[in-house]
């Protein structure tokens, strides 16, 4: 359906001939013009069923010769979704973001596009065009998306020592990636990374072997993966060593680090974790060591050694092992341990250094009607941006979430048995993705799932936003009534665009009209005054920062 594909539209086709022809005869042609349509930002990815869209791509003046009319086009295949919009290119500015009408994404439905311009006199055809894809999903269920490539031995899928977190990386005019990395584990020394936005995988640089005298072993069982919110991911191997490495995103290289501490003799194995944790100023890597034991220590990551005089795991002689696994509640400063066999959970208090035992995950499941189902291999937790741990039960297709305020489990929409019809077993692994833009609330993302057992599939499960306790609310000083600015995550947003000036704001009603675009004011009540009762879109954005928002005025 557009130009350069394998599907052209005749009306597009005489369209673009059309604009062409006219165009050269009034617009003079430019030597060496170079325009290309470089990154499409929105729509990308995942997309909740009905959000409010604003199609967004960058152009890039590779020329540096000033355009003054180039026309961009945008379709979105089966969406009933055009727009074309006219714009100029100054040669002191070589990237350019262009804005398109708003879209309502729906309904739920993998969905195909392009963006692509028109410029007489531009030098080079091939990037003229580029065509992107995304997904449209409802909230509260699971669905699959790419599955782990089969790499150099397809018969080594995902199995024990499978793990994944999520890591960023920063592109062209500081658009920054979200990424998901995972080892494959099952004795190889596979790390992938998955694009959130593209939806697709990338083989990165393999573990390393340890050095001699070290033995020459792969990623296996008690396999770990933490990041420290820069550059950095930490890994444990397992497989019974005590190998400790550090990964440079930036660089996509590995560095060992010392090993975890032989302790009272056992090395890393099953039901290991790893958590990375800000404190006083410090950056530290917690790890619960699995194998069995109720080891629990800290690596010091600026003084590059291990702190052994924490107070051990609780859990009584059984230890962690298979099915145990960590998080971290950064908002309580606490690390969440949930151990397998027992189905017990307990918290870490950091600054007390002090452990507590909290309600255990339930062994009866009421949509699967099963009773009396342990946490066996497999098992994985993830913890979102507010109250709400999530976890999948090794050995069977159970998910639920355990809210830290009520200290209670729920139980949510399980995992599909896809068409290996295999449940979580070893490899099985959680990561929570905040939603970037458009949020109602914290809480709200995705969670990616590897159910592990010699499989490669991957699912995603959207979260929804846990409710504030009080909404924000901006009331209207040039007002006699009771008018009541309602916005989720505004304030927040304002807040976060400090130090990315100059940032704009723009306002559309429901229709998807610009009502205003203006630079953001100090008082951001002063974007609000003078609408009426009704439905509004908000985009915020500056360098490196783009945030989206519904907002419903009532008065």
């Amino acid at each position: 359906m557009w130009p350069n594909s394998r599907k052209i539209h005749p009306q597009i086709l005489f369209a673009t001939w059309f604009i062409l022809s006219v165009t050269i005869l009034w617009q003079p042609v430019l030597a060496q013009i170079d325009v290309g349509v470089v990154e499409v930002l929105t729509p990308r990815g995942i997309i909740r069923n009905m959000s409010q869209i604003l199609p967004r791509v960058f152009l890039q003046n590779f020329s540096g010769v000033p355009v003054e009319t180039c026309r961009v086009f945008l379709e979105i295949e089966e969406a009933d979704y055009s727009d074309t919009v006219i714009i100029s290119l100054p040669a002191s500015v070589p990237i350019v973001p262009v804005e398109f009408r708003p879209w309502i994404a729906t309904p739920p439905d993998e969905y195909e596009g392009a963006a692509w311009i028109v410029l007489p006199g531009d030098t080079n055809p091939d990037n003229d065009l580029l065509e992107f894809e995304f997904v449209v999903a409802d909230t509260g269920y699971f669905f699959q998306v790419e599955s782990l490539p089969p790499g150099v031995n397809p018969k080594k899928r995902v199995k024990s020592g499978g793990s994944l977190v999520r890591g960023y990386r920063t592109l062209v005019d500081q658009l920054v990636d979200t990424l998901i990395f995972a080892f494959k584990g099952n004795n190889t020394r596979a790390f992938l990374a998955y694009n959130v936005r593209e939806m697709n995988w990338q083989f990165m640089e393999s573990i390393p072997y340890a050095l001699p005298p070290n033995k020459q072993k792969r990623v296996k069982s008690g396999a770990a993966l933490c990041y420290d919110g820069g550059d950095t991911i930490y890994a444990l191997k397992g497989n019974n060593t005590l190998e400790f490495w550090a990964y440079s995103v930036l660089a996509n290289s590995w560095l060992q680090k010392t090993d975890v501490p032989i302790g009272a003799g056992k090395k890393v194995k099953g039901g290991a974790g790893l958590a990375f944790v800000k404190e006083d100023g410090k950056k530290y890597v917690y790890c619960l060591k699995g194998n069995k034991t109720n080891e629990f220590y800290k690596f010091d990551i600026a003084n590059g050694n291990w702190i052994t005089t924490l107070r051990p795991a609780p859990g009584g002689t059984k230890g962690f092992g298979p099915g145990s696994c960590i998080v971290y509640d950064s908002l309580n400063q606490r690390i969440y341990a949930l151990q397998g066999s027992t189905n017990q959970l307990f918290y870490y208090d950091i600054k007390g250094d002090s452990w507590v035992g909290r309600a255990g995950m339930p062994f009866d499941s009421d949509i699967l009607e099963t009773e009396g189902k342990k946490a066996k291999d497999g098992t994985a937790m993830t913890i979102d941006d507010s109250i709400t741990i999530y976890a999948l039960k090794g050995g069977t297709q159970e998910f639920w979430s355990y809210n830290i305020t009520k200290d209670s489990w729920y139980e949510k929409d399980t995992i599909p048995l896809g068409l290996a019809r295999k449940k979580v077993k070893g490899g099985g692994a959680l990561v929570f993705v905040a939603k970037s833009s458009g949020t109602k609330g914290r809480g709200e993302g995705e969670i990616y799932a590897l159910k592990g057992n010699n499989t490669n599939e991957m699912y995603v499960f959207l979260t929804e936003a846990v409710p504030p306790k009080k909404e924000s609310a901006i009331n209207s000083s040039t007002r006699g009534d009771k008018s009541e600015f309602r916005i989720l995550n505004f304030e927040r947003a304002v807040s976060n665009s400090s130090g990315l000036a100059p940032s704009t704001i723009k306002i559309y009603n429901a229709a998807g009209r610009l009502l205003k675009q203006s630079l953001l004011a100090t008082d951001h009540s002063e974007h609000l005054r003078n609408f009426g009762s009704g439905i509004y879109f908000l985009f915020i954005e500056g360098k490196g920062f783009s945030r989206s928002f519904k907002l419903v005025i009532t008065r």
